[in-house]
């Protein structure tokens, strides 16, 4: 799934890029509490005892940011992979296939409501939007030749049945 419309960072970002993150911002949350109640940390590092408040304050800050900016790459590339599901036409639902998977997501992106665990909200009603709006972007929905009407009239009749029918009458039969 490395197709040119993702980003490198989106691609490689992972849950356990978080956690680790997640870990050292909560390690650093312990030493600035210590270091705010003037007792020092049991099993701290030499290295780290040198930081004052105001660095450490920044460290965390920093620790902070880049765990929100992952779960934002996690997020998106998670809704990123519904879309994409959605518009591949690879399930049964076949009514948003896109023709270029990449260009609808662009097209889509700023549209989408998702939630903290990165699903998609509101995706039916921005697929049926963008469908109506940029009808090119998507294959048109299969059907039958016959408007699945079986092949016949809108009597019921077999296409079968109705043409011996009008070949019979055109003969005189």
């Amino acid at each position: 799934d490395n197709d040119d419309s993702t980003p490198e960072d989106e691609r490689t970002v992972s849950w356990a890029d978080h956690r680790k993150v997640k870990s050292e911002a909560a390690s650093l949350r312990k030493r600035l509490k210590a270091a705010l109640s003037g007792k020092p940390e049991k099993g701290s590092k030499d290295d780290d005892a040198d930081d004052d408040v105001a660095t450490l304050r920044q460290k965390l800050k920093a620790k902070e940011d880049r765990e929100e900016e992952l779960m934002v790459q996690i997020r998106q590339r998670d809704a990123r992979d519904s879309v994409m599901q959605a518009i591949s036409g690879s399930d049964e639902n076949t009514r948003y296939r896109a023709i270029s998977g990449p260009a609808v997501w662009d097209l889509i992106k700023s549209d989408l409501e998702i939630d903290d665990d990165g699903t998609v909200l509101n995706l039916g009603d921005v697929l049926r939007n963008a469908k109506k709006k940029y009808p090119e972007l998507f294959y048109a929905a299969h059907q039958s030749a016959d408007g699945n009407n079986g092949g016949g009239d809108k009597k019921g009749k077999k296409a079968s049945s109705f043409m011996n029918d009008q070949i019979r009458r055109i003969a005189g039969r």
